[in-house]
């Protein structure tokens, strides 16, 4: 189990839009060779999604509820060791989602072809004919957003750099059924390069966990910020306004920033947190993957939360929609009565 090394992010704080490469910075480019077919030697465990480090981090996936635009010139807020330019559809968090379960679904090297449905049921998403058009407007921006990307971390020889859109192809076509007629189906690729530049750098993410944050933004870019973390860790508040992509004013924004800390806090998906001297600290909600981190590092485990932390993940446990609560109280009735 790889867990990313978050000893780097201390010096990542005071990220400036200076230009990625300095006269004479070694850079390891694109490679020379034909790269092979998408496939991620990286893995995660089922009801779960691989997160990307390189992307979480920064402003690429906008926190914010704000009507959808462009992005701006320049390159968006990140932390100091990458950088990242955007143009195109401006992209949120409900387009992580997509990206991570299409990444699921390709970390085998294979294109996608699925139905609306088939992607949203995996996403443990509605299925309406809203849901579906949200579903095929995020994947158009994840195909008509360019970025251009470059990282490198203190342990690292060298710079990586990759540019390319996250959905390297995205059609929507009526194909053929069985029974004579047409279904919409969605086929997706990833750039092979993408698998290169990425690596194992990722944090995995309870699939149930995003789904109870699809109503809220700002705690959902939150959750993805502080799950790459392994130990309580701070940002200044104005820092974390820019890393989230979020355009309110101070005043406004932590006030957006203690609703959305107090639905972590009610999903427990955080440990705690705390605002002072303008500083967020908060203290993440430790897995077997993170304590496996602190361990190997010799960094000291919470007692507090040991116990609950190394019992096994259930993210999909229990009835998730009516109908399935509906069976379950059908079953308990028949059971009784046959008692």
């Amino acid at each position: 189990m790889t867990f990313n090394d978050d000893t780097d992010d201390r010096d990542r704080c005071d990220a400036g839009d200076d230009e990625p490469t300095k006269t004479g910075e070694p850079t390891e480019g694109l490679p020379d060779k034909p790269v092979e077919p998408f496939r991620l030697k990286h893995r995660w465990p089922s009801g779960y999604w691989g997160g990307p480090n390189i992307f979480i981090r920064t402003a690429l996936f906008s926190s914010s509820k704000a009507a959808l635009c462009d992005y701006p010139p320049g390159y968006v807020a990140s932390l100091i060791h990458t950088h990242i330019k955007a143009t195109g559809p401006r992209l949120n968090q409900w387009d992580l989602d997509v990206f991570m379960s299409v990444l699921d679904a390709c970390k085998d090297g294979n294109a996608l072809d699925v139905t609306p449905r088939e992607l949203l049921g995996s996403m443990q998403r509605g299925t309406s004919t809203r849901d579906i058009d949200m579903l095929k407007a995020s994947c158009r921006r994840l195909h008509d957003c360019h970025i251009e990307a470059s990282i490198r971390y203190k342990t690292m020889p060298e710079k990586r750099r990759w540019s390319g859109e996250l959905f390297e192809t995205f059609e929507c076509v009526r194909a053929p059924t069985s029974t004579g007629g047409t279904r919409e189906r969605l086929r997706i690729s990833l750039d092979p390069k993408l698998s290169w530049f990425i690596r194992d750098d990722y944090t995995w993410f309870d699939i149930h966990h995003r789904k109870l944050l699809r109503k809220h933004r700002l705690a959902a870019g939150l959750h993805a910020m502080y799950s790459t973390h392994s130990t309580e860790y701070s940002y200044p508040l104005d820092r974390l306004r820019d890393l989230l992509g979020v355009a309110a004013r101070s005043g406004e924004f932590e006030r957006l920033l203690r609703a959305a800390l107090d639905v972590l806090l009610e999903h427990k998906l955080v440990e705690g947190w705390r605002i002072a001297e303008k500083q967020l600290t908060v203290t993440p909600k430790l897995n077997q993957a993170k304590i496996a981190y602190l361990k190997r590092n010799g960094l000291p485990v919470p007692t507090s939360v040991l116990a609950v932390a190394e019992a096994p993940d259930k993210p999909n446990a229990g009835p998730t929609t009516w109908l399935q609560r509906f069976i379950e109280v059908a079953k308990r009735i028949a059971t009784w009565a046959r008692g």
